[in-house]
């Protein structure tokens, strides 16, 4: 599957193209392992970008089902959220595509990707000239996309976007884990 060509389409749908053009130009994002685990969800090449269309789509799937009973989900905050929320595993790990080889680089000690996913996202929206109030309701999405501290989101989740879009990582992962992982003892597969 081309997954850029999903989120270029799931962009151009929300009106948010400008906004996902930076990372969906990015080569490492697009080749990236979503996890420097083998055992953990989405490794290998193109782990990254799957995770993240699966989290867009999730979430949007959720935005269309709740977008009449909470007419105040905003489908902008919500898809730049997803798409933004693990773009710091970029800088997480150093991983080969060629023999899908990862290491952790010296920085994750300091700034896990969930802080380097918001500081990204907090460059791009200077960039790109986005209003304070917009970039803020993103960037909270982010740091909480983990759902509370003791699973490394620095913020638990205030808004339905930031609910959302934590729900629909967590599926991402889990759905994705049952290949690696006995969820029932959460031990490796081999």
């Amino acid at each position: 599957m081309n997954y850029r060509k999903a989120l270029v389409d799931l962009a151009t749908k929300y009106d948010c193209h400008s906004i996902a053009v930076p990372i969906l130009r990015d080569e490492n994002f697009l080749t990236h392992s979503g996890s420097h685990l083998k055992r953990a969800h989405h490794f290998g090449v193109e782990g990254l970008i799957r995770h993240t269309y699966e989290v867009a789509t999730i979430a949007m799937q959720q935005y269309e089902f709740f977008k009449t009973i909470h007419p105040s989900l905003n489908p902008r905050i919500l898809f730049t959220a997803a798409l933004y929320h693990d773009y710091g595993k970029v800088w997480d790990y150093d991983f080969n595509p060629d023999t899908e080889e990862c290491k952790l680089s010296d920085h994750r000690r300091k700034i896990h990707h969930i802080q380097r996913s918001a500081l990204e996202w907090n460059k791009i929206a200077i960039f790109l000239g986005l209003p304070t109030e917009f970039t803020d309701e993103v960037t909270h999405c982010i740091l909480s996309h983990h759902g509370q501290r003791e699973w490394g989101s620095p913020v638990s989740p205030l808004t339905r976007e930031a609910w959302i879009l934590h729900l629909s990582d967590n599926i991402s992962a889990r759905v994705d884990d049952c290949d690696r992982v006995d969820l029932a003892t959460l031990k490796a597969r081999k």
